[in-house]
C-alpha cells in the first residue's frame, strides 16, 4: 500500500497536536509516534521546514551506555496566523 504525501502530512501535523511549543523532536521519535519508516519521514522533513512548519535544532538524547548525545531535531512552529496586509 502507497502512502501520499497529503497522508504523511497529516500524520506529522498530527503530533503537532499533542506537544509543547518547547519539544523538539528526532527523526526516531518522529517515526516511532507516527509508525512509518525512517526514510518516509525523512523525504518529507525539508517540505515541512520549507513550508514553516518545523525547524532544525539540536536535542540531547541519552544513549544506551548511558551517555548523552546531540542529535539533529525538529520542532513545530507555532501556527501562522492569517492577517491582512494594510491592516492595524
Amino acid at each position: 500500500m502507497s502512502i501520499t504525501e497529503d497522508r504523511i502530512i497529516q500524520e506529522i501535523l498530527a503530533v503537532r497536536k499533542n506537544v509543547s511549543d518547547d519539544d523538539a523532536f528526532t527523526t526516531r521519535e518522529l517515526t516511532d509516534a507516527m509508525g512509518l519508516t525512517p526514510p518516509t519521514v525523512r523525504g518529507k522533513i525539508r517540505l515541512l521546514i520549507n513550508s514553516g512548519i518545523l525547524e532544525l535544532t539540536q536535542k540531547d538524547v541519552h544513549g544506551i551506555d548511558g551517555k548523552i548525545y546531540t542529535r539533529a531535531a525538529y520542532r513545530f512552529l507555532p501556527a501562522k496566523e492569517l492577517t491582512d496586509e494594510g491592516t492595524e
